[in-house]
């Protein structure tokens, strides 16, 4: 936390500042807080945060994407292996995501603890948004469900969505033929990444 403390002058006062990653940091008590203070008081030119594989809690962690609202030139935000899932958080990144200030254009939540119920609330979010790639990668909670839903937003004419990446997501067959025919009408998705996901031959002719 003194880390963050330290270095509030450089957050608030350097104009230049666009991006700000932290990863496997080993936060004691009264980090997250201060982490989510500088990023309250840094100054408005961030474009991008990566927080990756921190241990924190969910009141902590929702408190930190509440204050990214404030940032209207927010391009990516990255929440990587931060045990991402909980009703919380996922209603505090659909608020970012609906936001009118903010602008995020990348959104990537892979290795977490995301299931069906969180792919319901981001997709209801997504489809109003400007988001154009979404990383749901390692998120094996997810089942046919979940596909379902993030099916249908591809289906939309409004998805903006121009990349996605679900890597190891035990996807499947069923999961191959849902996206698969959510993808007929679909003129927007330029890149998408199946690996590692037990697609056999007859998903990959679908």
């Amino acid at each position: 936390g003194e880390i963050f403390q330290s270095l509030g002058q450089l957050f608030e006062k350097n104009g230049n500042l666009s991006e700000i990653e932290v990863e496997e940091c080993d936060f004691g008590p009264g980090c997250a807080r201060q982490l989510s203070v500088a990023l309250s008081d840094c100054n408005k030119s961030l474009k991008s945060v990566i927080l990756s594989d921190i241990e924190m809690g969910d009141e902590q962690l929702t408190e930190i994407i509440e204050v990214l609202s404030v940032h209207p030139r927010l391009e990516a935000l990255e929440l990587s292996a931060m045990n991402v899932g909980s009703r919380e958080c996922m209603m505090a990144l659909v608020n970012l995501l609906s936001h009118a200030v903010t602008e995020l254009q990348e959104l990537n939540l892979c290795n977490n603890d995301i299931d069906d119920d969180a792919v319901d609330a981001l997709v209801g979010a997504i489809t109003n948004s400007g988001l154009s790639v979404l990383d749901l990668s390692n998120n094996r909670n997810i089942t046919g469900r979940g596909w379902q839903s993030l099916a249908a937003m591809l289906e939309r004419p409004n998805s903006n969505l121009e990349e996605l990446k679900l890597y190891n997501n035990r996807i499947g067959d069923e999961g191959a033929f849902i996206i698969a025919n959510a993808l007929i009408g679909n003129r927007k998705l330029k890149r998408l990444n199946l690996f590692g996901n037990g697609i056999t031959a007859e998903g990959w002719s679908c």
